[in-house]
């Protein structure tokens, strides 16, 4: 499996600034504020990226001005309200209509549909999953181009 940095360098994504990311030591605050540990691969994303745009794609991550009030945390805190099955896992991206994915503390990807009551376990990682969303939106943006 690639690594995030080769996999990111494909495309033309929008990031933060080095000064608005978090630190390493700032990991245990916002595990706490969520109530579940962070696995190796959503930490590097969070440190070395804070959340990813491209196109009309965006997943959650935290920054260092917004804090404990970033989206991944208000967005995790908020959905946690609609199910139980979602106490263990961070919200990483909603795309649309509350189709939520989500990641647990080993980096497992899940998807969680209210409504139509599916819950299913995605079988890749969050890298996968990073890579995989990017490669869709890119041919989708392309198709109508």
């Amino acid at each position: 499996m690639s690594n995030l940095k080769e996999i990111i360098s494909k495309y033309d994504i929008e990031t933060l600034s080095v000064e608005k990311l978090i630190s390493k030591d700032d990991i245990p605050l916002y595990e706490n504020k969520v109530g579940v540990k962070f696995g190796p691969k959503l930490q590097e994303y969070l440190l070395e990226y804070g959340y990813i745009a491209y196109k009309y794609m965006m997943l959650n991550g935290i920054n260092n001005i917004q804090k404990t009030e970033s989206d991944m945390i208000k967005s995790t805190k908020s959905v946690r309200k609609i199910s139980d099955k979602l106490d263990n896992l961070i919200e990483i991206e909603d795309q649309g209509d509350f189709d939520l994915y989500l990641v647990d503390s080993n980096d497992n990807m899940y998807r969680y549909v209210p409504e139509a009551n599916i819950f299913e376990n995605l079988n890749k990682d969050l890298f996968q999953y990073i890579k995989e969303r990017l490669e869709i939106v890119d041919y989708y943006s392309n198709m109508n181009n």
